[in-house]
């Protein structure tokens, strides 16, 4: 998952996300290369050493200049993922009634 390309300057980046499920930041920095930002992952190599403990989570970073606009994209992506499990919760339940009637 890490980034080949060298990050810029620290003072120059701003985190967007982190999770200690590094399988999560890949997925927000694949929507965020796709949008065409570029991207940089963080504490990756520390965070899979300790596993899954929320001691080191991996950090997402991107220029600062582009941090709005990829927070707003991650906040979509998250009301999407919302409503879409509130769709599948709902079909479960209609089935649910279907089979006790």
């Amino acid at each position: 998952m890490t980034d080949t390309t060298n990050p810029p300057p620290a003072d120059e980046l701003e985190e967007v996300y982190s999770s200690v499920d590094s399988m999560q930041v890949e997925m927000a920095r694949d929507l965020l290369k796709s949008s065409g930002m570029e991207c940089f992952v963080f504490d990756e190599s520390s965070s899979r050493m300790l596993g899954s403990t929320a001691a080191i989570p991996t950090r997402l970073m991107v220029r600062a200049e582009d941090a709005t606009e990829a927070r707003a994209a991650l906040k979509d992506l998250a009301s999407k993922r919302r409503t879409r499990n509130r769709q599948i919760s709902q079909i479960h339940a209609d089935s649910e009634s279907v089979k006790s009637a």
